[in-house]
């Protein structure tokens, strides 16, 4: 049997360097480990008409549970087209996506409805079966808009007219 060196007689050199080699590995593995697809899980994408608040680093849902996170939004053309990450599922041909609000503050999400049947052609969700949030900013513009341009004349003579019609009814 061989006899183990004593401490004195193992080269430092060469632990040293064997040391900081083991450390630098584990430092690099630490740093790839979260972008490895058996980790993170399949990119996919899908194609929508309004980025609606959507942010990268944003969740991925699929039936309320996280399976996923956006990792890119990129403009094309007149769409959007956000990629994302999700893990664990099977994305069939007649997969939907859609922008949901997730909290009161308008934190965003992105939720996923795997489908059924055949495998996603090309891992690309197109505009037809995505959809993006309401939003109540932009609805209250056009409300704003559409008031200007009524006779307000009109309206009031015609709430008299209601008020008038009602004003011997009982309680």
């Amino acid at each position: 049997m061989p006899k183990m060196p004593r401490f004195r007689e193992v080269p430092v050199l060469r632990s040293a360097i064997v040391g900081v080699g083991l450390i630098v590995g584990v430092l690099v593995l630490l740093v790839i480990y979260p972008t490895l697809p058996i980790v993170q899980g399949h990119t996919y994408k899908a194609v929508f008409s309004d980025g609606g608040g959507l942010k990268t680093k944003d969740e991925v849902r699929v039936a309320g549970v996280k399976v996923g996170e956006v990792t890119d939004m990129e403009l094309a053309g007149n769409t959007v087209e956000v990629t994302f990450t999700a893990k664990d599922i099977n994305m069939a041909d007649n997969s939907t996506a859609a922008i949901k609000t997730g909290t009161l503050l308008g934190k965003r999400f992105l939720g996923v409805e795997p489908g059924s049947g055949p495998a996603l052609k090309d891992d690309l969700i197109p505009i037809s079966r995505t959809s993006t949030p309401y939003n109540v900013s932009r609805s209250l513009e056009d409300v704003g808009t559409q008031l200007h341009d009524f006779d307000k004349g009109k309206i009031e003579a015609a709430l008299n007219t209601f008020a008038d019609a009602f004003q011997n009814t009982p309680e």
